[in-house]
């Protein structure tokens, strides 16, 4: 007996289709909760919003802020390792100082305009950096855009964004993807592109024209997620968050003063001070709410990502993070599933499996309906979770009936009435983990759980009801069903399943013995997995290497683990030698691997670190008279100096091994210690990765050392942080390098981020 059918709801899309009441969805991991709102708590308000100020951090974690009202920009020096530490951070640095203009009374000059001349010349808005470390500076004044290297710092440009026939276009805001910068512009609304180099380009009418010309009317902040995807925050009625891409999927936040993306791709909405930042993340066309975050002292002056992956703000004095804040969740929620069909009538249904994190003083009981008939009469509304709106269903005509609203349960029927034992059931934890073989275990805290159906009818509906203490939640992320019962009673006499309740009885109790024995019976018809590297579970695989003799690593990806026993049998043939040591570290660390002889490198020429000046090998060289070989200016053969037992010494029973590859401390261990196990007893060797960079004179070997790419081992020195010559550069590489058919070393092309 194989194991049996069963149905199966796991997937943000099944849950969806649902019917929910007080319930919350995560559509990634397809995980069910209770339905939270934000709990009352007392805000640290410094007082009204302010002007808004522009926030963005480079690539050495400084933070630039704009100060409109003073004509500054603030850098202030952040470090991860003190953020939330209480240590004091140091006083910003002002970048411009504003001249102070002598007082002359009633007889101030006028400007060029004709105005007076007493303002602020330079006005600094939106602030944004790119990739390259390039701050673009919107000027609300003179309505441009200036452009600094931070390296320098140095100003690279500055370009108007107002048009000859719009004069008073309006900068709102800067944004890039760390690639190509974006601003949006009002009166009228416009989207352009540029980078530090070239631009700026419009986009409204390239790309974006219906959306300007339909959606949105006034547009205050943009922001960019990695992925690319832009919002627009735009003043209508309400402050409305507006996706370019869909907006038609528009949403209202009431009070926004900013948006900006996090680390995870979620939308973050500050809100006025006070009042929090809420969290939306769109997926598969849908709009989900996440946790929101709390940010006391919020000066409405704006927020940025900060480097850690927090988001940063200012409260007016320093600098500060966002955290999560604390939810009530609801007492009790349901979700009833849409209509299960067996395929056949009068079936009896198996067991019921959920796998789930049930937290103390929580719990989750089920409710089960099933018929061969549909009963007439209205049908459950389709409820959204709390927390998703403007879901947008895949062929909706696709997705089964709801339960007939007569026979559903009510959420009136709450765990604290008298019915609520007599309506729901329980369930029980497995202690033997998933019922599918082999399957591995669930995930941390979550376990598997199961109750018995053992209803006839061909089609069912199952209703989740779930309970907490507005302090915790169950989560939910598979439902299983088996589709057929146990046949025992089969192989009874008919006296004992004569009486309906007497058959009813025996079903049920028999349902815990043919459990047991239908697990068994599944892991024996599919015990051929665990003979299989790909097949067998991951708490299996270090029992099926040792039929082999090899131990696994478990600091390696299980998928690499599972390709190494797979070729181990031919790799213990080659045990030792070249090809079989390449082979084992191309499959642990994924990568391309090059083993290299010491010995292979004597007359070549090459710069070998530890060789002393009279073993240094002769070079080849092209000679006059077209020779091949020796020393230039003799035409007599010169053999190497040394004797030879300082040769073998040297040279012999040494390899280096080359990974195309930037390595962490744990992967570098790993390979260490891969290397120790399977390289020859006698020999030593040494390991060179990408971080040590393709630097001229120190083991520059073309065809083998030399990788076409960016060097990543190399870092900006900060000061207090670095050693001169141990990873680190002084200043900054030149982004162009070389391009074929354009560059000629020497001429036009810059060798860049290689000789460091």
């Amino acid at each position: 007996m194989s194991q049996r059918p069963f149905t199966l709801i796991r997937t943000g899309d099944q849950w969806l289709r649902a019917t929910h009441a007080q319930t919350a969805l995560d559509l990634t991991l397809g995980e069910l909760s209770l339905g939270w709102s934000l709990a009352a708590v007392d805000e640290e308000i410094t007082g009204g919003v302010g002007p808004f100020a522009g926030l963005a951090f480079d690539s050495s974690c400084r933070l630039f802020r704009s100060v409109p009202q003073l004509g500054q920009i603030e850098r202030w020096l952040w470090d991860v390792s003190k953020a939330g530490s209480g240590i004091p951070i140091p006083d910003p640095t002002k970048w411009f100082e504003t001249e102070s203009t002598p007082d002359y009374g009633d007889f101030s000059p006028a400007g060029p305009s004709g105005t007076q001349s007493g303002g602020l010349s330079f006005v600094p808005g939106p602030l944004a950096v790119d990739g390259n470390d390039r701050l673009f500076v919107g000027d609300a004044v003179a309505r441009k855009i200036v452009v600094f290297d931070l390296w320098g710092p140095s100003l690279l440009r500055s370009f108007s964004v107002a048009t000859p026939g719009n004069p008073k276009q309006v900068l709102q805001d800067i944004a890039t993807d760390g690639r190509v910068v974006w601003a949006i512009l009002s009166d009228p609304n416009l989207l352009i592109r540029f980078t530090a180099r070239s631009g700026p380009t419009d986009m409204t009418t390239l790309v974006y024209s219906g959306v300007f010309s339909k959606t949105i009317q006034s547009p205050r902040r943009l922001a960019i997620s990695s992925c690319g995807e832009m919002v627009v925050l735009d003043q209508q009625a309400e402050m409305t968050v507006v996706p370019l891409s869909a907006p038609n999927q528009s949403f209202v936040v009431e009070g926004a003063t900013d948006i900006c993306f996090d680390a995870d791709g979620s939308m973050v909405i500050a809100r006025q001070p006070g009042q929090g930042f809420l969290r939306f993340k769109r997926v598969n066309g849908a709009l989900q709410e996440e946790s929101p975050l709390r940010a006391p002292g919020y000066d409405g002056a704006g927020i940025v990502l900060a480097p850690d992956g927090r988001i940063a703000y200012f409260d007016g004095k320093k600098i500060r993070h966002a955290f999560a804040t604390q939810v009530v969740y609801e007492r009790n929620g349901m979700v009833t599933t849409f209509r299960l069909d067996s395929g056949t009538y009068r079936n009896v249904w198996g067991r019921l499996f959920l796998d789930a994190c049930i937290p103390q003083s929580t719990e989750v009981r089920i409710h089960t309906f099933t018929t061969d008939e549909i009963p007439p009469g209205q049908l459950l509304l389709w409820n959204l979770p709390d927390n998703i709106s403007q879901a947008e269903i895949r062929s909706p005509q696709l997705t089964p009936m709801l339960l007939p609203l007569d026979v559903s349960p009510t959420l009136g029927q709450t765990p604290d009435d008298e019915q609520w034992s007599d309506v729901f059931s329980p369930v029980y934890r497995r202690e033997t983990g998933r019922e599918i073989p082999f399957a591995g275990q669930p995930e941390r805290h979550f376990a598997t759980f199961e109750a018995p159906v053992l209803t006839e009818g061909r089609y069912l509906w199952v209703t989740l009801a779930l309970r907490g203490n507005t302090r915790k939640t169950p989560r939910i992320r598979s439902l299983r069903i088996e589709k057929n019962a146990h046949t025992l009673l089969r192989s009874l006499p008919r006296t004992y399943v004569r009486d309906p309740d007497a058959a009813s009885f025996l079903l049920r109790y028999l349902a815990t013995i043919d459990g047991v024995m239908a697990d068994l019976d599944a892991q024996s018809s599919r015990r051929a997995s665990l003979l299989h590297p790909t097949g067998a579970p991951e708490d299996a695989l270090p029992w099926l290497a040792s039929f082999v003799g090899l131990t696994t690593d478990e600091r390696w990806p299980i998928e690499r683990r599972r390709k190494l026993v797979d070729e181990i049998v031919l790799l213990w043939r080659s045990r030792g030698t070249l090809g079989g040591l390449t082979r084992f570290i191309e499959i642990c660390t994924a990568r391309s691997t090059y083993v290299l002889e010491h010995f292979r490198l004597r007359g070549l020429g090459a710069p070998i670190l530890g060789y002393s000046g009279e073993d240094t090998p002769t070079a080849s060289v092209l000679g006059s008279g077209f020779r091949v070989g020796g020393v230039v200016g003799s035409a007599e053969q010169v053999a190497l100096t040394g004797d030879a037992a300082e040769v073998f010494r040297t040279r012999a029973h040494r390899f280096s091994v080359f990974l195309a590859a930037s390595l962490t401390d744990e992967e570098r261990s790993a390979v260490l210690d891969l290397i120790e196990a399977h390289k020859p007893a006698h020999t030593l060797f040494d390991v060179c990765t990408v971080d040590a960079g393709m630097r001229t004179g120190i083991g520059l070997l073309l065809g083998i050392t030399s990788v076409i790419g960016k060097t990543g081992g190399f870092t900006t020195g900060q000061v207090g942080s670095w050693v001169l010559g141990r990873g680190t550069i002084i200043g900054k590489p030149q982004d162009e390098g070389f391009i074929v058919g354009q560059s000629a070393l020497g001429h036009v092309g810059k060798a860049a981020n290689q000789f460091k």
